[in-house]
């Protein structure tokens, strides 16, 4: 695992994603078909066979890579984080969106517990968790969620993304590092949003 990109697990995640009543799910690409349709792809099926199988949520809110995975759970509700456009939605705006979509689920009584296990590809993990975490702090400060890291495996990278960033590891890298990260430290650092 690459120490840069590489986030911390919860302490004791192992027993709480089992418990937990929900999944956010960040996707990771997705593949544009020539005929129009949309395809998960490797990155987005890994994710979702991981949650699949070391998660028992009733929910999952997920970005459409994730939404339309053939690793899915009929007795799973799975709800779109956002619609999913022409326009490229970033982790930090998608958190916001993720975050709405479990504010509203918390206050019409349906979550049976308040621990929410984060899932994306595992390069991506470390800032999606951060930025999940410093939103509610300061959009929600009453929720009482439990917000669970998990520690994932090394995910593929989708070489038919239509998102270039996500089509290999240095790309990402550089992305993540020198874009991403900044990017989104500031944003919410400032609070300009």
């Amino acid at each position: 695992a690459n120490i840069l990109l590489a986030s911390k697990p919860s302490e004791n995640y192992q027993n709480l994603q089992k418990d937990a009543s929900i999944v956010i799910a960040f996707g990771f690409g997705i593949q544009e078909n020539q005929d129009n349709s949309l395809s998960a792809g490797m990155a987005n099926d890994s994710i979702m066979k991981w949650v699949m199988s070391k998660t028992n949520p009733k929910y999952i809110i997920a970005q459409k890579g994730c939404e339309i995975s053939e690793y899915r759970n009929k007795n799973v509700q799975i709800i779109e984080m956002h619609p999913h456009g022409k326009n490229y939605v970033n982790t930090y705006d998608a958190s916001i969106f993720a975050l709405e979509k479990l504010d509203s689920l918390s206050k019409n009584n349906y979550l049976p517990n308040r621990k929410v296990v984060i899932v994306a590809h595992n390069d991506q993990l470390r800032r999606a968790s951060w930025i999940i975490k410093k939103i509610c702090e300061r959009k929600y400060p009453a929720s009482d969620f439990e917000f669970i890291t998990p520690d994932l495996p090394q995910m593929p990278y989708l070489g038919k993304s239509s998102q270039i960033h996500t089509t290999n590891k240095y790309l990402y890298l550089l992305v993540e590092l020198y874009i991403s990260r900044p990017r989104d430290y500031f944003t919410i650092m400032t609070g300009n949003w």
